[in-house]
């Protein structure tokens, strides 16, 4: 076939090639307004604290982060954050119920290990290859 003979084609038969196009679109467009939405989002933090490298303080700073992040995985999944992704969302369902859906990963590191940079050792305060 030449281009010719597709200009040909498309001449005869434009009609249906635009309405099929959009019929196409409004289904699409549809079946996107019947889906549920879904809001999802990734944060993340690092807790570092200083210390100067005796195995004390490098102890009580390891057990002061953990506590620190404890308590922002808390604050994730209190009633009144809920609340308020509630009220900013116009969201219809309750802060129990959003709560239940949410989920948090803590972790010691970098969730991906080829990403993970070095750290401080635990036992000795020394840096990790």
């Amino acid at each position: 076939m030449t281009l010719q003979d597709y200009v040909r084609i498309l001449r005869v038969h434009w009609l249906a090639i635009v309405v099929l196009v959009v019929v196409g679109s409004g289904c699409a467009y549809g079946w996107s307004l019947l889906q549920p939405r879904v809001y999802q989002a990734n944060s993340s933090g690092i807790v570092s604290l200083i210390s100067d490298n005796t195995m004390g303080a490098t102890i009580a700073s390891d057990a002061l982060a953990k506590s620190k992040a404890t308590t922002f995985v808390g604050v994730g999944e209190s009633r009144a954050v809920a609340q308020q992704v509630i009220t900013a969302l116009g969201l219809a369902t309750t802060p129990e119920a959003l709560v239940n859906q949410i989920t948090i990963t803590q972790y010691e590191g970098h969730p991906d290990p080829e990403r993970h940079s070095p750290g401080v050792n635990r036992a000795g305060g020394q840096r990790s290859r």
